[in-house]
């Protein structure tokens, strides 16, 4: 199972459901996409139990590509800017 989270859905920052995500799915594997500065939420985000974060505005396909990645337990593609993956 994948989650694709956005980090602010409908006005809500939803980084603090990610380990309550995880505890309700062990094997749900949760990527963070956002329009924020990943660089500073990488961390926290990680830490919490997703294992990647990816910027929004990229590639649609490079996207997609990350996404099938991480459904079989793969780290996304370096090349795709500014990802941080576990």
């Amino acid at each position: 199972d994948v989650l694709l989270l956005d980090l602010l859905f409908c006005g809500v920052n939803t980084l603090p459901l990610v380990p309550r995500l995880r505890a309700a799915n062990a094997r749900m594997r949760i990527v963070i996409h956002s329009g924020y500065d990943i660089d500073a939420l990488a961390a926290s985000a990680l830490e919490g139990g997703a294992v990647a974060v990816i910027p929004k505005g990229g590639d649609p396909d490079e996207l997609i590509a990350a996404i099938r990645r991480v459904a079989l337990a793969e780290p996304p593609p370096a090349s795709l800017p500014r990802c941080h993956a576990q």
